[in-house]
């Protein structure tokens, strides 16, 4: 019987790339509705692995908690972007309904998701043999005293040959071991029998590992010394008849190091992040002294000039020529500064915002160029909101116009179109002009720091950047469509706020 992987919302790219990655042979993918759940997910079924989520899902959590309800055995993956994965593991780490059959992972590495969906369809069944261990032994162990008969006969016929370790305790005591166990202590059976379970832990956890097991609490994670390295051990205790006590045993070592090293990764982006935002701001404030003084300079030179000196074709053009370059080199100082406010400004003004009274707002401060190049700015988003920081929604917005002015075509007059929907998860602000136009080669490049298509037009080719970097440090996204010769459409794609149902 095939093991299905159930999914909702997920990107068929990173999809595709996942059953690339599987090393799974007798697996079959399944797309879940809103509705769907209901009908295939039971604690009865043995044919769920493990159920994927996507972000787009309108509640991810809430939905994660339906299915928990309906299946407790089976792992549910919520599959999250890069920008979207703190605050998905947070919202996790909060969310009280659901343990460790629930997780979060970022969508960066398909090879890394398809690792860890393996490992999550042998924890379903572990989960469900569990179940069955327990109901069966129940009626097995009773009337059964002798030690080596339930060692025999128990272990031996059910867990021998298990992927997961079993230990049979008798008053803290290891009086039976599979093979699997073997392997997670790294030690033969021998070497394990009468040993003292909580003996093999350090001494700070025992007591916690020791009411653990008395009281079968639910799973948790018990780390442990194997040599020089720090070994991690989930647990699942299962109560029977008399004195015994059996311990399911799972080493997640390699998952939690996993974690703890893409934390330690996210940590040093974080921080990389921060130290070039500071060297950012720090070089275009320490370079506005300089380029000042050049222009006074400059000014003074200029001033010290005979009038014959002063009016020669020569000398004139290349006083201009060197203001240009001052006035270039101040503009992109100025936009350098701007790169480094971009975080700090989204978490300062967050507030609903009329998508129309700030194009109304954008389109008076540049009503001398609109009037000059004879530009028409038709919006039709009526009193659409959007909730986003006011400087950087209006940077996007000043952007966008701004440039559907300046790349014009000779042939006719600017025009620009602004536009509003709603898809899924986003408010998308849709911004249309009929200008030069985008090579389809070029069309991902716009957005790269300094990148100019058009070396006529004036400009430091930093906006385009600002703009997608704004949107993507909000977990949103910015899309363009462009026919050369005739135009551009830019798709910016705003995260709606959501709150847990």
């Amino acid at each position: 019987m095939p093991t299905e992987i159930l999914y909702s919302e997920i990107d068929a790219t990173i999809l595709d790339r996942i059953k690339e990655n599987l090393n799974l042979s007798n697996i079959v993918f399944i797309e879940v509705t809103d509705t769907d759940y209901y009908n295939l997910f039971s604690e009865d079924s043995d044919t769920q692995g493990v159920f994927l989520i996507g972000e787009h899902v309108n509640n991810p959590f809430l939905l994660a908690q339906k299915v928990h309800n309906l299946d407790k055995n089976v792992s549910i993956l919520i599959v999250s972007s890069p920008g979207n994965f703190e605050r998905l593991k947070h919202g996790l780490k909060f969310t009280p309904f659901i343990g460790n059959t629930v997780q979060c992972i970022a969508d960066k590495s398909e090879s890394n998701i398809a690792s860890t969906i393996e490992d999550l369809i042998i924890r379903t069944q572990q989960r469900r043999n569990y179940v069955r261990l327990k109901a069966s032994a129940k009626t097995f162990l009773q009337n059964k005293p002798d030690i080596e008969q339930i060692r025999t006969e128990f272990l031996d016929k059910y867990l021998e040959y298990a992927p997961i370790g079993a230990l049979l305790l008798k008053v803290g005591k290891i009086r039976a071991v599979n093979e699997y166990a073997t392997h997670i202590f790294s030690e033969d059976e021998t070497a394990l029998l009468d040993k003292d379970f909580i003996s093999m832990f350090p001494d700070s956890i025992r007591p916690a590992l020791q009411t653990f097991i008395n009281e079968a609490l639910a799973i948790q994670v018990f780390a442990r010394k194997d040599g020089f390295d720090q070994q991690y051990l989930e647990i699942r205790v299962a109560e029977i008849p008399s004195e015994y006590k059996l311990l399911i045993l799972s080493d997640i070592t390699e998952k939690v190091n996993a974690n703890k090293k893409i934390e330690d990764q996210l940590f040093e982006l974080k921080k990389i992040n921060f130290d070039l935002d500071n060297f950012i701001y720090t070089a275009s404030h320490d370079l506005k002294a300089p380029i000042l003084n050049v222009e006074g300079l400059m000014n003074a030179l200029t001033k010290s000039f005979c009038k014959e000196t002063s009016e020669k074709k020569q000398v004139k053009k290349i006083v201009e020529m060197i203001f240009t370059s001052i006035d270039r080199f101040k503009t992109t100082i100025g936009d350098l500064s701007d790169i480094s406010k971009v975080d700090k400004i989204f978490q300062e003004d967050q507030q609903d915002l009329v998508i129309a009274e700030i194009v109304e707002d954008v389109k008076i401060s540049i009503s001398e160029i609109i009037k000059d190049n004879k530009a028409t700015i038709l919006t039709n988003c009526l009193s659409r909101k959007v909730y986003f920081s006011k400087k950087n929604f209006r940077s996007i917005v000043y952007n966008l116009i701004s440039n559907g002015i300046k790349y014009q075509s000779q042939d006719r007059a600017p025009e620009i179109s602004i536009d509003c929907e709603e898809e899924n998860d986003y408010q998308i602000l849709i911004v249309r002009d009929n200008g030069l136009g985008i090579p389809s080669h070029k069309k991902e490049v716009i957005f790269d720091m300094f990148k100019r298509l058009h070396d006529h037009v004036e400009g430091s080719g930093i906006g385009l950047f600002i703009v997608k970097r704004i949107i993507e440090n909000a977990e949103g996204k910015i899309e363009v469509e462009s026919e050369l010769g005739k135009g551009s459409e830019f798709r910016i794609f705003f995260k709606k706020v959501k709150t847990l149902e």
